[in-house]
């Protein structure tokens, strides 16, 4: 598959990044409809963090939905409002609205999740969790047209990720079959997936949670939990110090704390 992309973005985003790729989306889109909003003092935090996840996926309940459990869970310091996007880029009739009910609702698993050994899986109640919207994927008869998006993913791609740019030419248009061969799966297309350019799932966006949401990081897979908590301690003396203010030192240092017990998704 293509690399995963990651992000810095405005003028308050952290000058590293992580994971395997290059600034992606600069706002966190969500076209979504949302199943459940989330504790008020959760929504009124000045960071977020955003996953998208797959209904089928066993990686993103083992691993990338605790993580955000856990994040969701330091409500006490009011620190981060966390979003779960239930989409799909597969697997349509289990990635579905109305098996993400029943997850919100019932803590049901289905598919690869199931068959993987969990029966049951709650979300924190502060979490806010919403459903992708989806769009009719290109006909896959259309030559032209699965060739021409695959061209275009492929550009983008090599844009974001050093790697491909190093590749010969010949290397390069040899990965355009396989690229063709996911175009033409994709019977629908993620919207809100599809506009935060994001490369598979989990994807996690740190963001700031104002009206325009801009991305400050962006990440596939795996980073531990302290290098979290401090990003996000980092987002918040920038904004305090952009406001003109000393940074709280309580609240940063509750902050650092809390990663003191390292989890690695």
């Amino acid at each position: 598959g293509l690399p995963s992309a990651t992000h810095c973005g405005d003028d308050l985003a952290l000058a590293t990044h992580c994971g395997d790729g290059l600034p992606s989306a600069t706002h966190l889109v969500l076209d979504c409809e949302f199943l459940t909003e989330g504790h008020a003092g959760a929504r009124t935090a000045q960071v977020g963090l955003a996953l998208f996840f797959q209904l089928g996926s066993p990686v993103c309940f083992h691993h990338a939905l605790p993580a955000l459990n856990r994040f969701a869970a330091r409500r006490g310091a009011g620190l981060v409002r966390c979003v779960a996007i239930s989409t799909a880029t597969e697997a349509f009739t289990i990635n579905t609205l109305a098996n993400t009910r029943d997850l919100v609702e019932g803590g049901c698993t289905v598919g690869d999740t199931l068959r993987s050994g969990i029966e049951q899986f709650d979300l924190d109640e502060s979490i806010a969790v919403a459903f992708d919207r989806f769009d009719a994927g290109v006909n896959p008869s259309d030559v032209a047209a699965v060739h021409a998006r695959a061209e275009r993913e492929l550009a983008e791609a090599t844009e974001q990720d050093p790697r491909l740019r190093e590749l010969s030419p010949a290397a390069h248009d040899a990965l355009l079959p396989s690229i063709e061969a996911s175009v033409r799966s994709r019977t629908f297309e993620a919207r809100s997936f599809s506009f935060n350019k994001c490369r598979g799932t989990p994807t996690f966006i740190l963001f700031l949670n104002t009206p325009e949401r801009p991305v400050l990081r962006q990440w596939l897979g795996r980073v531990p939990d302290e290098l979290l908590v401090r990003w996000i301690a980092e987002a918040y003396s920038a904004i305090i110090a952009r406001a003109g203010a000393q940074p709280n030192s309580a609240a940063v240092e509750a902050t650092r704390t809390q990663g003191q017990h390292v989890h690695f998704l």
